[in-house]
């Protein structure tokens, strides 16, 4: 108990013992527990209380991790609980300090008291998100559309990026025949498993339907994929009127459907609906839309096919952003709206245009594509809208030149040098600064836009990938950078082996050379087909290298946890062998016994 809390309690003891003020009323006035003060006045609990123990962190040091914890909560790499702790133990570790945590592991109760000493923390559920949607970076997106700003202003019309009908984005996305299982209400003491849910389908697929709308809030009439005959696509076509059937073999979009749509759909939609030319349509990279046939089919009928920056989809694509998620909620709406009236019919793919019709229908309205295109930035035309919006995951702690904090050793710490600024509150030895980078050029790679820009030393920045990465990645890491192979598209192991390769002595600070890292370069022609024409032959010759390097390389060392394995197994294997020639020595033993009986 601190001293302020103390002289509370002595007066409020002092004025009840005094009769000079009621119990509540000291209570409530010096903030003081009702039965705290009843104790005291009673005997049962000393006026001068026991200090509590004395953290292994001083007060300074505790903010500073309080400080840390919540920059990377903001850069979007929140910190579990074991994370926390053994950022703690390897801290006191660095330090040499000779007050330790037991069993070399900060406690669940230490950590429970970290929180209440720091009320500004709180744990949160986590959303789960990919690797490469978390290293996209406010330069990417911006060098995205500065790259699609200067495309439209050398193209015929530079004015369509201000007219709202000539914009367009279509996108695929499935709804699955069997709707999730959903929440009933039951006694309390009743177990989940005693409820039962009939479900909406027998089957687990899904639909795949292809939908298109205009910056204008107009749509184009969708196109539903069923995995079947002509006879279904008939079916289909005849239950949902405007709507365009097709089969694939798998239910998916493939490049044939997706001309096809171009051809029948969109296009009839630009003639009927008078849309001058040329319009701009945005698609994601899929391979599915990055046929010759495609491409030439746009450029023929005044259609410019603009690809979205990969792995940004969630950011700048405005479907979406808006529309699939209110689709999907009336998507169930209808399917239970469906099956309510219809008491006992499943989902089929029969039926599925019928319910599709009556969600589509209530999810296009104009509001819903207007706000879509706002929020990616892409009408009105904005760059700094997508930075605006809560899905921005980036790389910010890779990226970021100013550090949160700064941290320095205590007065009661063993090491009396201060701790550099950086993303990870850990000592490291100090590296020179160095040289100013140039201005980046038009066509970087991921591993050079992970580290634009930034003035951090090899360690820290090593400090901070590890931290990220689990500890199969590392060990994964360790192997490549040992055997001498690399695998492309990586973008963690690629910065983590630039690291290695400058503490290592090999190379100085930023005169690594590009062959030693391996990295897929970001063409600057953002148009469907250009970056894989330019990108195709370098890609399969990596793949070709990598593989005749595999082919020579040596059997991979097992891990620990892996010889360990290897080891149970040979046990095991020789104690089965042992109780194999047990048994047979007792049934020789036996045979021999009978024939002596029997003699």
């Amino acid at each position: 108990m601190d001293e302020e809390k103390q002289k509370r309690l002595e007066t409020a003891v002092f004025l009840i013992n005094s009769r000079m003020m009621s119990e509540n009323k000291a209570s409530k006035i010096y903030k003081i527990s009702r039965l705290i003060l009843r104790k005291v006045k009673l005997g049962k609990r000393p006026l001068k209380l026991k200090t509590p123990p004395r953290t292994r962190m001083s007060p300074e040091e505790e903010s500073t991790f309080c400080k840390w914890l919540l920059y990377m909560a903001r850069c979007g790499f929140g910190r579990s609980r074991k994370e926390f702790l053994a950022a703690a133990e390897e801290y006191l570790n660095q330090i040499e300090r000779t007050e330790r945590f037991k069993n070399k592991m900060p406690s669940k109760s230490w950590y429970r008291r970290f929180l209440q000493r720091h009320p500004e923390l709180r744990e949160r559920k986590v959303c789960a998100i990919g690797i490469k949607r978390a290293l996209v970076t406010p330069q990417c997106i911006e060098s995205w559309f500065n790259d699609l700003e200067r495309y439209i202003a050398e193209s015929e019309d530079p004015n369509i990026l201000q007219d709202p009908s000539r914009i367009f984005n279509a996108d695929e996305a499935g709804f699955p025949l069997c709707s999730k299982t959903k929440k009933v209400l039951a006694p309390k003491a009743c177990k989940s498993d005693q409820h039962k849910s009939i479900t909406t389908s027998s089957s687990n697929k899904q639909i795949t339907t292809m939908c298109c709308a205009s910056a204008d809030g107009d749509y184009t009439t969708p196109m539903i994929i069923i995995p079947g005959g002509q006879k279904m696509v008939s079916i289909v076509e005849k239950q949902y009127s405007g709507c365009k059937g097709a089969m694939s073999q798998n239910g998916s979009m493939t490049a044939d459907l997706f001309f096809k749509w171009l051809e029948d759909v969109f296009a009839q939609m630009l003639c009927k609906k008078k849309v001058k030319r040329p319009v701009l349509l945005f698609v994601d990279g899929s391979s599915t839309h990055k046929s010759k046939r495609a491409s030439d089919f746009c450029v023929a009928n005044g259609i410019i096919l603009y690809c979205l920056l990969p792995s940004t989809t969630h950011l700048i694509q405005p479907l979406d952003l808006n529309f699939f998620s209110v689709m999907n909620r009336n998507w169930e709406d209808a399917v239970f709206e469906f099956q309510t009236k219809n008491t006992g019919l499943s989902v089929t793919q029969s039926s599925f245009a019928l319910i599709f019709a009556s969600a589509y229908t209530k999810t296009c309205t104009p509001e819903l594509a207007r706000a879509g295109f706002k929020n990616a930035g892409l009408f009105p035309f904005d760059k700094e809208a997508v930075h605006s919006t809560k899905n921005m995951q980036s790389a910010r702690l890779l990226t970021t030149t100013n550090p949160p904090c700064e941290l320095s050793s205590s007065s009661s710490s063993s090491s009396s040098s201060s701790l550099p600024q950086s993303y990870f509150p850990f000592p490291s030895s100090p590296s020179p600064p160095p040289p100013p980078s140039p201005p980046p050029p038009p066509q970087v790679s991921y591993a050079t836009v992970v580290v634009n820009g930034t003035t951090q030393s090899p360690l820290i920045t090593l400090a901070v990938i590890e931290s990220i990465i689990t500890e199969e990645m590392k060990t994964q890491y360790l192997r490549r950078f040992e055997e001498g192979y690399d695998v492309l598209d990586d973008v963690f192991y690629n910065k983590w082996k630039e690291c290695q390769l400058i503490l290592s002595g090999e190379y100085e600070i930023g005169k690594v050379p590009t062959s030693c890292v391996a990295s897929i370069p970001v063409s600057s022609k953002n148009t469907v087909g250009e970056f894989l024409l330019e990108n195709t032959p370098r890609i399969e010759k990596n793949k070709q290298r990598n593989k005749r390097k595999r082919a020579h390389l040596p059997n991979l060392a097992l891990t620990s946890a892996e010889t360990e394995t290897v080891d149970f197994l040979a046990e095991r294997e020789k104690k089965k062998e042992e109780e194999e020639e047990e048994q047979e020595e007792r049934k020789k033993r036996k045979e021999e016994e009978k024939k002596e009986n029997d003699a």
